[in-house]
């Protein structure tokens, strides 16, 4: 019977057709795979030329784009500046005009309280001939000193009055007591200017009725340093 070959024996023998046929193979696919690889290798590098162009597009509209905000930006604090001038002079106007007819409107009222005092009279002033303090008004007078603060100032009105008639005399000393007399008190002697305030709230009086008061006896004060009648005050009174 011939030998029967082992089968160690046969891969022997078989192994270098094995190589061969493996090498063979393999050096068929060689050239597929490397072709496969160069078509990935340039695909690659045209998506990463598409992807690098659509991100320049992207930077040119994101630039773009910053660039539109910031002019936008710059018209609108343009703008709001521009509006806030205009809102700063009109508020500067609406000021302006509410100061004035402050004014208009104070004038108004000092000129009707004082012909309402001429008038219908004056509760610390009687409506005679010349005027003349009430009773109360020559209680308030004597709680303020209204006879002291009549001669102190009686001598810085006197060369200021010398060549006026005596109805000249009496609204001069009325102007006076209502406009400076408060603010030469204060200066002054701040306690008598304090009390005149006390007085007038503590019987519900306005200043401007105390002030009238004691205008009543700096003209005495003057006439009398002058040596002028009263009787001259209605010649002269219009």
């Amino acid at each position: 019977m011939p030998d029967i070959p082992s089968l160690q024996g046969i891969i022997e023998k078989i192994a270098p057709w094995i190589t061969i046929i493996g090498l063979s193979l393999l050096f068929w696919k060689i050239p597929v795979w490397k072709t496969k690889i160069e078509k990935s290798i340039e695909h690659i590098e045209n998506n990463l030329g598409k992807l690098e162009k659509k991100y320049e597009r992207g930077v040119g509209r994101i630039e773009n784009n910053l660039d539109k905000l910031e002019k936008k930006y710059e018209k609108s604090v343009e703008h709001i500046g521009n509006n806030l001038d205009k809102l700063e002079k009109k508020y500067e106007k609406g000021v302006e005009y509410i100061e004035n007819n402050l004014d208009k409107l104070e004038k108004k009222h000092e000129k009707t309280h004082d012909m309402l005092l001429r008038f219908i009279g004056h509760r610390l002033v009687k409506k005679s001939s010349p005027l003349t303090l009430t009773d109360f008004g020559t209680e308030i007078s004597d709680q303020i000193g209204g006879s002291e603060i009549a001669k102190k100032y009686a001598d810085k009105l006197l060369p200021e009055t010398r060549n006026l008639n005596t109805y000249q005399i009496q609204e001069h000393c009325f102007r006076y007591s209502k406009e400076k007399l408060l603010d030469d008190l204060n200066k002054n002697n701040p306690n008598q200017y304090e009390l005149i305030h006390a007085v007038a709230f503590e019987n519900g009086l306005e200043i401007d009725e105390i002030t009238r008061a004691v205008g009543i006896k700096l003209r005495d004060a003057i006439l009398s340093k002058s040596a002028t009648s009263h009787s001259g005050i209605d010649k002269h009174s219009p």
